[in-house]
């Protein structure tokens, strides 16, 4: 005799379905993130208990949404109070840290490589405006160069959606032909 199932009346596809919308709620949700994934964990568990090899409960949750393993038995754990859900979160943020810090330590890497194999490059003239101030080193030209890219950045975040179409086209025109270089007399003459 079968046991009986605690949902006879929902066939894989619903259950999928269920799960999928239960995993996306747990994204979703800021304040009560622990009670879905306890809702996300039980329906998980009666999807593991209908599919009980890894392999075939891995098919199922590609049904589901594409949820991988790991977070499925994770989820699990927190239903059936093997793991606390802060516990999960502490894991968690420190998994996420240790991968940002592991990809950091691989661009440093990338760009030591890269510096050591490169030829020095000779160093082109200074414009004149830069000829005129004086004893500026490179760094300090590098953090005023950043520093004016986000201040240009903000400003364009502020006043360009207040611009209709005709001047978006004009301040595109602006930038690309360069005509923020051009001394005041010739702005006036070339408008």
């Amino acid at each position: 005799m079968k046991p009986a199932k605690p949902y006879p009346d929902q066939d894989d596809a619903t259950l999928a379905t269920k799960i999928g919308d239960a995993v996306k709620a747990y994204d979703a949700a800021d304040a009560v993130k622990k009670e879905k994934a306890i809702i996300a964990g039980r329906l998980l568990v009666e999807a593991q208990k209908r599919h009980p090899s890894d392999k075939a409960f891995e098919k199922f949750l590609l049904l589901a949404g594409g949820i991988q393993i790991r977070r499925a038995k994770d989820l699990i754990a927190i239903a059936l109070g093997r793991k606390g859900f802060e516990q999960h979160q502490i894991e968690n943020a420190a998994a996420q840290q240790r991968h940002r810090d592991k990809i950091k330590a691989e661009k440093i890497e990338r760009e030591k490589a890269k510096a050591a194999s490169a030829k020095p490059e000779p160093k082109p003239a200074p414009e004149p405006a830069l000829r005129n101030a004086a004893q500026i080193t490179s760094e300090e030209m590098m953090r005023s160069s950043a520093s004016s890219l986000r201040k240009f950045e903000a400003a364009c975040r502020s006043y360009l959606p207040l611009l209709n179409k005709s001047d978006l086209g004009q301040a595109r025109t602006f930038v690309t032909l360069g005509l923020w270089r051009v001394p005041k007399q010739k702005k006036q003459e070339a408008a």
